[in-house]
């Protein structure tokens, strides 16, 4: 097979796509060796790349357009973990892909979200990525190629224009529940986020879900939250907690920061963990395992988030037809020494 391109510099990846009769989604795969395809297709697409002298270089296509395609990351905590991993997965694809990436960092503050969906319109970003942004039906929203990963948007207009990709956080609050309640607690706390995010909405659902389900108690003072997920609001929501009910013996944390304070509030009272007290956190990052004792967490799928995000967001970025238009991603239980 051979094709007669006289400017094989200018072949673009939906090029490739259109001459190997498949995806841009399809071809980005291959070239990031992640995710389904057939041995044959590869050898297609990987045959009229050669032939094309294909290479997915973005700045020689910039210095050649005087203009590089981007697309924005709009992130909330650049310093989380999860966070990172995931835009690190998303940049790392888009890179291959011939993308280059704007990250933006807002801090967990809307007024700057806002500010950066604003400039990301006018550099005319070929499309935009939400990583756990606010998504308010009042939030100014590009017209252009979205995806959300980790938080549902709330506007329904959002909701219908773009692609959702989310692990599923009420499994993972019942599992980690259900870990609590067989590790021998009878009374369980949940720390959270205070604010009304889907995600630790959907964690402390089903924690509560567990609790019911297994017939122990359940009542909103044994439900405390945080404002920000940082180890000193974690060590005074539990020490608040642990004031009203001492006989709270095990305790879910929305996040392994959240996790890691109670470990350390509890490492000062001298409470013997797990003897005493179990611990359950959310994430599985880094901190998770670098605590004196390792924190039994829940895992989400971080390097299939990101390829999700990046395969959707350049299918949509070339007009493909999405079929499908939300993700719900199973998560995994790790379990250490704090159950």
């Amino acid at each position: 097979m051979s094709f007669d391109i006289k400017e094989t510099e200018k072949v673009s990846i939906k090029d490739i796509a259109d001459m190997a009769g498949v995806s841009v989604a399809t071809v980005s795969r291959i070239i990031n060796e992640n995710g389904r395809y057939s041995a044959q297709t590869e050898d297609r697409v990987r045959k009229i790349m050669e032939d094309c002298n294909y290479q997915p270089n973005l700045v020689a296509r910039g210095l050649r357009t005087k203009k590089v395609d981007a697309i924005g990351i709009i992130i909330p905590d650049i310093t989380n973990e999860f966070f990172a991993k995931i835009s690190l997965e998303l940049q790392m694809g888009l890179f291959q892909s011939g993308y280059a990436s704007i990250i933006c960092n807002t801090n967990e503050d809307r007024y700057i979200e806002n500010q950066y969906i604003k400039m990301l319109n006018a550099q005319q970003v070929s499309g935009v990525i939400y990583i756990s942004g606010n998504y308010e039906e009042e939030m100014e929203l590009l017209s252009i190629p979205s995806v959300y990963i980790d938080r549902k948007p709330k506007g329904e207009k959002a909701k219908m224009q773009s692609v959702i990709i989310e692990s599923d956080n009420k499994q993972g609050g019942y599992l980690a529940t259900k870990c609590l309640i067989e590790s021998n607690a009878k009374q369980i706390a949940c720390i959270s986020l205070a604010s009304k995010v889907s995600t630790h909405e959907d964690r402390v659902n089903g924690c509560e879900m567990a609790l019911k389900e297994f017939g122990l108690p359940y009542a909103k003072e044994y439900f405390a939250t945080v404002s920000k997920t940082t180890m000193t609001q974690a060590c005074q929501a539990v020490d608040s907690l642990l004031e009203k009910k001492s006989k709270i013996d095990g305790i879910f944390c929305t996040s392994d920061e959240i996790a890691a304070g109670v470990m350390k509030y509890l490492e000062a009272k001298r409470v013997k963990v797990p003897l005493e007290m179990r611990i359950v956190g959310y994430d599985d990052t880094t901190l998770s395992q670098s605590t004196r004792i390792p924190i039994t967490t829940i895992r989400q799928p971080i390097e299939e988030m990101g390829r999700l995000g990046v395969e959707n967001i350049l299918a949509m970025i070339a007009k493909e037809k999405i079929v499908r238009k939300e993700y719900m991603l199973p998560v995994t239980l790790i379990e250490r020494k704090t159950t």
